[in-house]
């Protein structure tokens, strides 16, 4: 017979509280264990999530173990989900743009798969802008209209107070006839009296009337004849001004012209295309040669001299701007199609573009050649206002930007007398624009392939990614990516243009 238990043992209260003991054990474990597979979210938290619960609905972080041995990403992603601006958490296929423009010529279709390649690897949507061909006619009309205007800008320059009117009559009168006895034989009296203000290197040889103009410059700038001239940004063909003293005379209203019933040359040519009728643009030789007739003797750099090429990038550029003003949008990212960008650029671009004023015109998320880190962060380490970034690879327009820049672009008195990313930065630089760089750049130029506009490949430069997308996209299609090496006797382009010689560090 078993042995009856005494009221007085402790036997009971014991083996009680080891069962108590035990029920809260197995209650804490319970609470305090989240499951690192309980969402997408959680498995890979590079993931884009949906927008998160309130927060009355999450554990607060107490309810999240620590311990140094642990990779549970589960506090983290909490975070993530209720902490950051939805922009950074929900995928917008245009990157919170209205479109997402890409320039390509219609039969690079090479570059378009790339691009549309890039699209996918990302989830964005482009929608590509058809560039104009470097031997389309019109591109010879617009050099012969560019040369023109050079002329009288040049006399108006060393004769402010002359009548542009007047100036440009007699300047297209010897260029018609090449003769300075036929263009004496001028009936107005105004018009001789314009003529007389003209230097004598203009009337000598017209089509070689870029060989003077420094001469012309040099007398209202008051500057050395050796500093006037170039085709770099804050070139003299495209400054706002006829001098660069505090005075900032602007030049006056372009002279009309009985040929461009709608005003000037370029309004006829922004007419010409609305209504399809660019064909008729055709240039008075139709020999001519572009970089012949606008040769810039002044300009160091042979890459900087005006072409066909040049001319049709910067049609194209403004053909994207007016896309973005007639298609309504509020902002674009305009791309050019030999780009490459960062694996993160969406969630790297959507905590800079909240950060950005009301007003902004342009950001540069790619540029080259620039020194963008001169003007302070603003507001985010990577965002500064513009000094005066080059090349337009990959830059953001509002629609304020956009119909700003048609109007500066398209200003008869200096529309494509240089490259459009020579202009955009002389534009910056005069504080014309309100303008914002990325430094570094999250977009570049991967120059992979044959250039439009160049030999071989393009230029030298090439910017440095710290994730590229399409580093990721050849490695998936089994192409094998050789590592970059540093060496300090072949430095980036970029520093040694800066310094003005071979640097070192």
């Amino acid at each position: 017979m078993a042995p009856r238990l005494s009221l007085r043992s402790p036997l009971p209260y014991i083996l009680a509280a080891i069962i108590l003991i035990i029920l809260i054990s197995t209650q804490s474990t319970s609470d305090d264990t989240i499951s690192p597979t309980s969402s997408t979210t959680d498995q890979n938290p590079n993931l884009l999530a949906s927008p998160p619960s309130p927060l009355s609905q999450l554990p607060s972080w107490s309810s999240y173990p620590y311990s140094p041995s642990t990779s549970d990403l589960s506090y983290r992603n909490h975070l993530e989900l209720t902490t950051s601006p939805n922009a950074q958490i929900t995928h917008s296929p245009t990157l919170g743009f209205s479109n997402i423009y890409v320039l390509s010529l219609p039969h690079r279709l090479d570059r378009r798969d790339d691009m549309g390649k890039l699209a996918r690897a990302l989830g964005l949507n482009i929608t590509f802008v058809d560039a104009a061909n470097k031997d389309d006619n019109f591109f010879g009309w617009i050099a012969e209209r560019v040369a023109e205007t050079r002329a009288v800008r040049a006399a108006l320059m060393v004769s402010p107070s002359s009548s542009p009117s007047s100036l440009y009559m007699v300047l297209l009168h010897l260029r018609r006839t090449r003769s300075r006895a036929k263009s004496e034989r001028m009936a107005s009296v105004e018009r001789h009296r314009a003529l007389r203000t003209v230097p004598r290197c203009i009337f000598t040889n017209l089509s070689l009337y870029h060989s003077c103009y420094p001469l012309l410059q040099a007398k209202t700038r008051g500057v050395p004849v050796s500093k006037i001239g170039g085709l770099g940004i804050g070139s003299v063909w495209v400054t706002p001004y006829q001098d660069t003293g505090s005075a900032h005379t602007p030049f006056p209203p372009f002279p009309a012209d009985s040929r461009y019933p709608s005003g000037n040359w370029t309004s006829h040519l922004e007419l010409a295309h609305s209504t399809g009728t660019l064909d008729s643009l055709i240039p008075s030789n139709p020999e001519v040669n572009v970089t012949e007739i606008l040769w810039d003797k002044r300009e160091w750099l042979p890459l900087r001299q005006m072409s066909e090429g040049v001319l049709s990038t910067f049609w194209g550029h403004t053909r994207v701007l007016k896309k973005i003003v007639e298609s309504g949008d509020e902002s674009a990212l305009v791309l050019e199609d030999d780009v490459d960008v960062e694996w993160d650029l969406e969630r790297l671009w959507s905590r800079m573009r909240g950060k950005l004023p009301k007003g902004w015109e342009t950001v540069h998320l790619g540029h080259c050649w620039g020194h963008e880190l001169l003007n302070p962060q603003y507001l985010h380490p990577l965002l500064h206002k513009a000094t005066a970034p080059k090349c337009l690879h990959g830059w953001a327009v509002s629609r304020s930007g956009a119909l700003h820049l048609l109007s500066l672009l398209n200003n008869p008195w200096s529309a494509y007398s240089t490259a459009v990313d020579v202009a955009v930065p002389t534009f910056i630089s005069s504080h014309l624009l309100r303008s914002f760089s990325v430094e570094p750049p999250l977009i570049i130029q991967r120059k992979d392939g044959p250039s439009d506009l160049q030999g071989g490949n393009g230029s030298k430069w090439r910017g440095l990614l710290r994730d590229s997308t399409f580093d990721r996209i050849w490695k998936d299609e089994g192409e094998v990516i050789g590592e970059d090496v540093y060496d300090t006797k072949h430095l980036d382009p970029a520093t040694t243009f800066r310094e003005g010689k071979a640097a070192s560090c």
